[in-house]
Parts: structure tokens; C-alpha cells; sequence
């Protein structure tokens, strides 16, 4: 099994070429591609204190990531398409971070366990519906919109995060405990999505070109697998 693929310099016996090869849990035989010699490669012993920091970490960058571009698509000028994009981010965080943890993922799940932290939707459609209003109704619920989207993005995936951690998941999550716990992390995530704007992080460019990726994926244009292959590259960018 391959320890998410961190490396390690390895010398062929065969011919002395140095080689980069994947660190593993188990051991391993890789063929050098120069002289075709077997090497063998010892697995690596994890423990579940580096497991869990190891996995924290990947979670952390994905929620990062989402986070700002929850906070880009709050700033979308047009009424209640932000909150339909939002909560598609919402999603993939989910089932990224499923994947991650080992955890069956469904959609309907991933909805559920959003509405059942945040709650109703109407005080972010409230923020959303004041961009109707022309010129200063962008602009003031635009930049709420970010916040709030962005916040709110960060608390569903720290909460969901501490749950896989603890060892539950969607099913066994203890409700009202996990509710307290994103009402904290979602005053700590309108902080990180505003210093994440202030410094740049959030880029328009890449939201519209997602945009325009997924579109072309329920077209059928793109597969599901290079659709995948090319969020990864514009996230990346994030």
C-alpha cells in the first residue's frame, strides 16, 4: 500500500542509478525502468498517531481549498445561483473527505448532514436575495455572501473532520453535539475565508473555469475520471 505517495531515494544494485521511489506500508518489489533489476523495498510501520496526522493534514488542505472557493462562488452577482454552488462545493468537500477517511459517501447523506449543522438556508438566502438590488445590492451581499459562504464551508468540514476522527460517521454522529461544535468553527471560518480573500487566495479565474468543467461534464463532453484530473489541476491553483 503506498503512504500517499511520499517518496524515498533508492540505488539500483544493478546498474547504481539513484531512483524515487514510493514509500510503502508493506513490502514492495519495483522494477528499475534503466536495467529492468528488482528492488525491494521495505514497508514503513505507521503508527496511529502519524496515521491521524497524516489524514488531518490531507483534510485540512481540502477544506482549505474548498473554503475559498466556497468563498468565490458567494460573491456570484446573481441571486440564489450562489447558494446552488455553494452547496455543490459543500458536497465535493464531503465526498472528498469520505474518500480520505474511508467512509461510505452518498449524496443524499452529504445534503442531509449540511442542512442538519447549518440549518435552514434562509438567512443565507436572505444575503443572496439582497443582490437583486441594484449596484449597492452586490456589492453589500456579495461580500456577505463570501463570508458567509466560506465560513460556513470551513465549520461543515472541520465538524466532519473531528466526527471521522472519532471514529463516526454521518449515521452515528452525535447531532446536537456536532451543531455546537460548527457554531464555533463557523466563526473561526468567516475569519479564514476573509484572510484567504484579503491575500488573494480566492480565484475568480478558477471558479468560472470549474464552472464551465462541470458543465461540460453533464453535457458528456468530459469523462467522469478527466473531469476529476482536471479539478484537481485548477484547485491546485487555489
Amino acid at each position: 500500500m503506498l503512504l500517499d505517495m511520499e517518496t524515498s531515494m533508492q540505488q539500483c544494485a544493478g546498474c547504481g542509478v539513484q531512483l524515487r521511489l514510493p514509500v510503502v506500508t508493506e513490502t514492495s518489489i519495483f522494477k528499475c525502468p534503466k536495467c529492468g533489476e528488482r528492488i525491494r523495498v521495505e514497508g514503513r510501520v505507521e503508527s496511529d498517531g502519524d496515521r491521524k496526522l497524516r489524514l488531518r493534514e490531507k483534510g485540512e488542505r481540502i477544506v482549505k481549498v474548498h473554503c475559498g472557493w466556497a468563498a468565490a462562488a458567494g460573491l456570484v452577482p446573481v441571486p440564489l445561483l450562489d447558494i446552488a454552488a455553494v452547496t455543490g462545493i459543500q458536497l465535493d468537500m464531503l465526498k472528498q473527505l469520505c474518500t480520505l477517511y474511508k467512509v461510505r459517501y452518498s449524496e443524499s447523506q452529504g445534503k442531509s448532514w449540511i442542512t442538519s449543522l447549518s440549518g435552514s438556508i434562509l438567512a443565507r438566502m436572505g444575503a443572496s436575495a439582497l443582490k437583486s438590488v441594484p449596484v449597492i445590492g452586490s456589492l453589500i451581499g456579495g461580500v456577505s455572501m463570501a463570508a458567509l459562504s466560506g465560513g460556513a464551508t470551513y465549520a461543515v468540514g472541520q465538524v466532519t473532520i473531528a466526527q471521522f476522527e472519532s471514529g463516526d460517521d454521518f449515521e452515528t454522529a452525535d447531532v446536537e453535539r456536532a451543531r455546537e461544535a460548527y457554531a464555533e468553527e463557523f466563526e473561526r471560518g468567516k475569519e479564514v475565508a476573509a484572510q484567504m480573500a484579503k491575500k488573494g487566495a480566492v480565484s475568480g479565474d478558477v471558479f468560472e473555469k470549474l464552472e464551465k468543467l462541470a458543465a461540460l461534464k453533464q453535457k458528456g463532453i468530459v469523462s467522469e475520471a478527466e473531469y476529476e484530473a482536471q479539478k484537481k489541476k485548477l484547485l491546485d491553483q487555489v
